[in-house]
């Protein structure tokens, strides 16, 4: 921590951070490892109000001038909260960098060699679609689960968020192959994973389960989005096998472990927060729940066609080098977004 943020701490008898989100958990982690007491949030979002985050009570803003805290400012919509705060005459606020493995992503980032150099075979096939071309197989499928499917590829906002219909006949291909009796999900957006992966369970009829953890906070997919995809479950007929979690993979990963019952992780397909601090976080946590000889899916796995790097930071830092695993890096069509499929060895 800087000298000048340490001597603004020291000013306050209160240090709040403003933002209850993910931004906001990393502040709360970055200070209570500098030794920094958080008493608590402020949030605008008023269904937060009077919420416990990372173990702190989250407070409307208007109670910032009766409580008169330094507020860490940690939010996407930073510029509109000093706004706020100067509209309030608040000038008792400060920023901080909390990116996290700083360093070792410069480091990383210098360094790295584009995904394709050292193929030769590879064919630089990604097209300018404007929506997924669904294979016919699927789209004259009398499956229930299929139909649901074709829905879900029809609308505009699943393009290119969705896991593509061709990763997706993979991704089923590797379920039926591995048969998993328990899969981790993280991050399904509208559900297709969730359905590739429910409809191979369903016909392998080994009492499989899927555990799929995301926020279920976009509303350009529904208003409530965690309804909308629930509804989709039951209509393919799936939902028997389905569990559906709101919530932040690794904030609330406490929260969500004892659903498991002890029992260990066979496949899991990490497809949520795409920075490398977030991706990280969820494969350090959620890997230690893998059974040995289990899989991990990583998807958006080539930063030059997909635009994130968490998913390439980690096979780098974690997994490539490692004697822990083995990594089968495919290269996809039409976007070649990529998927990793890692298994863990011991």
């Amino acid at each position: 921590m800087s000298k000048e943020i340490n001597k603004m701490m020291n000013r306050f008898k209160n240090v709040s951070i403003f933002g209850a989100g993910s931004l906001g958990f990393k502040a709360y982690e970055y200070l209570i490892n500098c030794g920094v007491k958080v008493d608590n949030f402020y949030d605008n979002e008023q269904s937060k109000h009077n919420s416990i985050f990372c173990e702190c009570e989250v407070l409307n803003p208007e109670l910032i001038l009766q409580e008169k805290p330094l507020l860490v400012i940690a939010s996407t919509w930073e510029n509109q909260i000093v706004e706020q705060l100067k509209n309030m005459n608040y000038e008792n606020y400060t920023f901080i960098d909390i990116l996290g493995f700083e360093e070792e992503y410069k480091i990383w980032k210098e360094n790295r060699v584009a995904s394709d150099l050292n193929l030769e075979f590879f064919q630089k096939n990604t097209k300018n679609l404007l929506k997924w071309n669904v294979p016919k197989l699927i789209k004259n499928s009398n499956e229930i689960w299929a139909k649901e499917l074709v829905q879900i590829y029809e609308r505009d906002i699943s393009f290119p968020a969705s896991l593509s219909p061709v990763a997706g006949e993979l991704y089923r291909s590797l379920v039926l192959n591995i048969a998993p009796k328990i899969i981790v999900e993280i991050g399904i957006f509208m559900g297709a994973s969730t359905l590739w992966a429910a409809s191979a369970l369903k016909d392998l009829e080994i009492d499989g389960k899927i555990y799929s953890i995301d926020l279920f906070n976009n509303k350009r997919i529904d208003e409530n989005h965690f309804e909308y995809v629930k509804n989709i479950m039951k209509s393919a007929e799936v939902s028997d096998i389905v569990n559906l979690f709101q919530l932040n993979s690794y904030i609330d990963f406490e929260k969500f472990i004892p659903n498991l019952s002890n029992k260990k992780i066979d496949f899991l397909f990490i497809d949520g927060d795409h920075t490398p601090r977030g991706a990280t976080l969820d494969f350090l946590k959620f890997n230690d729940y893998l059974a040995v000889g289990g899989y991990i899916m990583l998807h958006d796995i080539f930063p030059e066609y997909c635009g994130w790097e968490g998913p390439a930071f980690i096979i780098e830092r974690y997994i490539k080098n490692s004697e822990n695993f083995e990594l089968c890096q495919i290269y996809t069509t039409p976007n070649n977004y990529g998927l990793a499929l890692v298994r863990k060895i011991k």
